[in-house]
C-alpha cells in the first residue's frame, strides 16, 4: 500500500510505502518511508532558528491486534515492535549536537488500548477511553543516539445536547536527545510551530458539535459526509535542561469530513484559529489529520 504522510508538528511530507502479511500471528510490516524533517534550536541570542535534513527508512515490524469487542462498546488493544534502517542526509546545520549525515537503527516498542461507543452522526464517541504509550531508542552502535517516551489518555463524554460531545486529552513525553531528535508523537500546543524540549505534558480540552450533513457527492471524486465545528483549550508545560516553557492556546476548528476517489478512509480537511495568549494574536491552521 502507497501513502502520504503529513507531519503536522514540522509542516513536512513524506512518501510511505506498506506491506503486511497476515498469514501468521503476530501480523508482519514491511515499510519504506522518504521525506523532510525540521526541528529547531535557540540561537546565542535566545531566538528560535530552524533547521532541516531529509530521511530514509526501511522498516520491519510485528503487529498484535486484538479486538476484545463484547457489546456496543468497540474494544481493541493492539501491541507492536518494530525496527527501522534510518538513513540521514542534505542536513542544512552542521553543529556537533546536531544531526549530522549518517544512519542508525531504532527499535520502537508500542501499545494501544481504546474502548468508545460511538453513533454515526456524533462528533466524538459518547463514551469511551484510549490510552497509547510508545517507546523508542537505539540499542545497538551507530551514528546516532536518542530515547522518547511517550503516553497518551483521551477521554470522551457526551455534550450538552445530542449529537455533542467532549474530548479531554492528557499527553506527555520525555525525550534524552544525545545527537538526534526523534518525532513528538503528540502536538505540543495548537498554534505553535514544532519546538523541541527535554520533556513537556499537556492537558487539552475540545468541545465539537455537528453543523451539517451534506452527504454530498462531487463527480465520484469527492465525498463529504459531515461538517462539524469544536471550540479547544491547550495548556502545556516545558522544560529543556533548567529553562521552563508554557504555551496556551484557545479558539475553533472548522472540519468537513470526507472521503477521496470512494477511498474508505475516512480524511478530515479543515482550518483551526488558534488565539494564543502569551504573543496576543490569532494563527491561522490548516487541518489535515487522523487522531482518535
Amino acid at each position: 500500500m502507497l501513502g502520504y504522510a503529513h507531519n503536522q508538528n514540522e509542516g513536512t511530507h513524506a512518501g510511505t510505502a506498506l506491506l503486511s502479511y497476515a498469514g501468521w500471528y503476530p501480523i508482519v510490516d514491511l515499510g519504506a518511508r522518504f521525506g523532510g524533517r525540521t526541528s529547531s534550536y535557540q540561537d546565542a541570542e535566545d531566538r528560535r532558528q530552524l533547521y532541516s535534513w531529509k530521511e530514509q527508512g526501511l522498516s520491519l515490524g510485528l503487529r498484535l491486534p486484538l479486538n476484545l469487542t463484547r457489546s456496543v462498546y468497540q474494544t481493541h488493544l493492539s501491541l507492536g515492535a518494530s525496527a527501522e534502517y534510518t538513513k540521514i542526509s542534505d542536513k542544512d546545520l552542521v553543529e556537533s549536537y546536531e544531526q549530522n549525515n549518517g544512519a542508525f537503527t531504532p527499535v520502537t516498542y508500542y501499545a494501544q488500548f481504546s474502548r468508545t461507543c460511538q453513533w454515526i452522526n456524533e462528533a466524538y464517541p459518547r463514551f469511551g477511553q484510549s490510552i497509547s504509550v510508545l517507546y523508542r531508542h537505539v540499542p545497538l552502535h551507530s551514528d546516532y543516539h536518542a530515547r522518547l517516551t511517550a503516553a497518551r489518555v483521551n477521554l470522551y463524554f457526551p455534550g450538552f445536547y445530542r449529537l455533542h460531545g467532549w474530548r479531554w486529552q492528557l499527553a506527555a513525553e520525555k525525550q534524552k536527545a544525545d545527537n538526534y531528535r526523534f518525532e513528538n508523537q503528540a502536538r505540543l500546543c495548537r498554534g505553535y510551530g514544532d519546538r523541541y524540549h527535554d520533556f513537556f505534558y499537556r492537558w487539552s480540552a475540545d468541545y465539537a458539535l455537528p453543523l451539517a450533513f451534506p452527504d454530498w457527492n462531487g463527480l465520484g471524486l469527492i465525498y463529504v459526509k459531515k461538517l462539524t465545528a469544536a471550540l479547544f483549550y491547550d495548556d502545556v508545560r516545558a522544560r529543556t535542561d533548567d529553562k521552563k516553557t508554557r504555551y496556551r492556546a484557545a479558539g475553533i476548528e472548522l472540519t468537513a469530513y470526507m472521503h477521496l476517489l470512494s477511498i474508505p478512509v475516512e480524511l478530515p480537511l479543515g482550518v483551526r484559529f488558534a488565539y494564543l495568549p502569551a504573543e496576543k494574536k490569532w494563527q491561522p491552521e490548516f487541518i489535515m489529520a487522523l487522531e482518535l
